[in-house]
């Protein structure tokens, strides 16, 4: 018997719950999983599986054994990339899902730039919501997710790469147009577009002495895309509320003025999400702090 053969296919029996299953996903005969069941459960002295015409179901000792065979085969992995990356250069495939705004604007020159370095890695990113990027992440199998939101959970690891600010702002041709805003409740009298998502009732938090503040603000559009809310700010259409690192060449310019400089608003934190894994691969490692030399301090 192949031992190591036999518990893989204990494995994805155990997972699936069917042989037929297990059979298609390992590329083997069912037969051939009925065999290799039959031969552990020998070699060990003790049935894995309850059977019937339809279908299979693990005894208490076959969910015992599936346990350790999953722990077993999770640490030989381990050591497997341990020793892989001892003696190879960052190569392969760097799968990544980035928050859609940021993944825009920052993540494709730095991807390609991460590429120049190491020729032979292939990265592969797509882009989702911000609020989606940890869902992304575990539902899909990818190495590393770039999100903009809070999204630790007890199954990934979060790392900060960047600080940014949330900014109040709108462009400097309707500032002119409309006039200073110089009180928290002038935001009402003027039309803003938000992302939904962020700001669901149409009500801001402003601090300024250690007092909070809430203010009204009059929703006009509601999009989950901050590159689209720059758009209608530089559109001269009304306010907004927008990362800084969307608009932080507008401010520099001018084109995007900042209202109401002397009140506190949020801030937020770039993190880097990966699953938790005992051992973190190599080339996630790497990549990683190249993205937190490359954007320290950028935003701020």
């Amino acid at each position: 018997m192949n031992r190591l053969k036999a518990i893989e296919t204990f494995i994805v029996s155990g997972q699936t719950k069917n042989f037929s299953v297990a059979a298609r996903k390992l590329r083997i005969s069912r037969a051939m999983v009925s065999r290799h069941i039959s031969e552990l459960e020998a070699s060990l002295g003790t049935r894995l599986f309850h059977r019937t015409t339809r279908d299979v179901a693990l005894t208490d000792a076959g969910h015992q054994y599936l346990s350790a065979c999953i722990k077993l085969t999770s640490q030989f992995a381990v050591e497997e990339s341990r020793l892989a990356d001892l003696h190879t250069e960052i190569q392969g495939n760097l799968r990544l899902v980035s928050a859609r705004s940021f993944g825009e604007l920052h993540m494709a020159t730095a991807i390609a730039d991460f590429q120049a370095l190491h020729k032979d890695l292939k990265i592969e990113m797509e882009l989702a919501a911000g609020t989606k990027t940890p869902l992304q992440l575990h539902d899909s199998g990818f190495d590393l997710g770039i999100s903009i939101s809070h999204s630790k959970t007890m199954s990934s690891v979060e790392t900060k790469l960047a600080d940014f600010e949330w900014i109040l702002c709108a462009s400097e041709i309707y500032l002119d147009r409309y006039g200073p805003i110089e009180k928290p409740n002038q935001l009402i009298e003027h039309p803003t577009a938000i992302n939904q998502i962020q700001i669901p009732n149409s009500t801001i938090i402003l601090r300024k002495s250690g007092r909070k503040i809430h203010a009204k603000i009059k929703t006009a559009v509601a999009i989950t895309n901050y590159l689209a809310l720059r758009q209608i700010v530089l559109n001269d259409s009304g306010l907004s509320i927008l990362p800084s690192f969307c608009i932080k060449e507008d401010l520099e310019t001018g084109r995007i003025r900042r209202i109401l400089p002397d009140f506190e608003f949020s801030t937020g934190r770039i993190t880097a999400v990966y699953p938790h894994y005992e051992y973190v691969p190599r080339k996630v490692r790497a990549f990683t702090a190249f993205l937190k030399a490359r954007f320290k301090d950028k935003f701020e």
